[in-house]
């Protein structure tokens, strides 16, 4: 994937580069539910804190998100709580072990995949 400063060394504007190349969010845990968990807002997610889930917004055929659970907890990753029913591999949350990470991508508005990611 393109960093941002060489888009922008190329003459594309900083604001275009940043939403090529993605966002980071640094997450607590929270919440037992879809509902209450804390609610993912970039394409990049360290998590560094709390217990409980993290929730994925509603997405698009092709989104993907890059999320590292660093919390010391075990992380439950729910689907999006507001784009009806939405299944992570074919279930309705996804633990990810703390230290551990996973790529997320949809094949549909409601269908999310995990791809785990090699132990760091």
């Amino acid at each position: 994937m393109p960093r941002a400063r060489s888009l922008m060394s190329a003459g594309t504007p900083a604001a275009q580069a940043q939403a090529i190349v993605g966002t980071v969010q640094t997450a607590t845990l929270a919440g037992s539910t879809a509902a209450d968990a804390v609610k993912i807002t970039a394409t990049n997610v360290l998590i560094s804190a709390g217990t409980g889930g993290a929730a994925l917004p509603p997405a698009d055929p092709g989104d993907r998100f890059h999320i590292k659970n660093e919390s010391g907890n075990t992380c439950t990753l729910y689907p999006s709580s507001t784009a009806g029913t939405v299944t992570i591999n074919t279930t309705t949350s996804l633990s990810i072990a703390t230290a551990k990470s996973v790529v997320i991508f949809f094949s549909s508005p409601t269908a999310c995949h995990s791809i785990p990611t090699v132990a760091s």
